[in-house]
């Protein structure tokens, strides 16, 4: 009886009230941030970078995050040639779950990761040149020097867990050789892919 006494003394403690409204009212920012504001930064950017380095149109039709599941879903995303009308590659929709030890190993940490119905169509045009082409050189061109890279690489860490591909679909069109080769209900699995620094461990999904 006294403990809940105590507590009750506690709670009506002004600075126990003004931090217990503090934390309602960030969980509440972080719900309406999530739902409301976020979606429309990942779409406007991500269009913005994948289309400045590729030098190609690309969208995204659709982008949904749950906050309080740290769960994102990209619908409906493509990869258009260089005439903006065929697609060269896309995907109905990307799914993943972030797990809350991102925060604890400061780096991401995805604990599943659905891709359904992905999408390529890849064509030769003659003996030495393909319809990627202009991304490789693009990539190339815009990506950085040797030196940095090699820190990049060294430096970055991620891991993810759980992945899946459904439903994907591989078109080839050999031109040169009148020959379309087409493959589909492609399907996929792995336990884990990840980048840890050398002589460290690498980040766990448990949390």
């Amino acid at each position: 009886m006294k403990r809940f006494d105590g507590l009750v003394k506690a709670v009506h403690r002004p600075w126990v009230r003004r931090t217990a409204l503090i934390l309602g009212a960030l969980f509440v920012l972080f719900g309406l941030f999530g739902y409301l504001a976020l979606p429309g930064i990942i779409k406007s950017q991500a269009e913005k970078a994948v289309t400045a380095a590729l030098h190609r149109k690309f969208t995204i039709e659709r982008v949904v995050v749950r906050p309080y599941a740290l769960a994102v879903s990209i619908q409906g995303v493509k990869v258009y040639e260089p005439d903006g009308h065929n697609v060269f590659a896309s995907f109905q929709d990307l799914q993943a779950r972030i797990s809350a030890s991102s925060l604890i190993h400061l780096a991401p940490v995805v604990k599943e990761l659905h891709l359904v119905g992905p999408f390529v169509h890849l064509t030769r045009d003659d003996a030495n040149r393909y319809s990627t082409d202009d991304i490789v050189a693009a990539l190339s061109a815009s990506g950085p020097k040797p030196a940095e890279a090699r820190s990049a690489k060294a430096g970055a860490r991620f891991s993810v867990y759980n992945i899946r591909v459904d439903g994907g679909r591989f078109e080839f069109d050999d031109r040169p050789a009148g020959v379309h080769h087409t493959v589909t209900d492609l399907r996929s699995g792995y336990r884990s892919f990840r980048r840890c620094r050398p002589r460290k461990r690498c980040l766990s999904s448990r949390c």
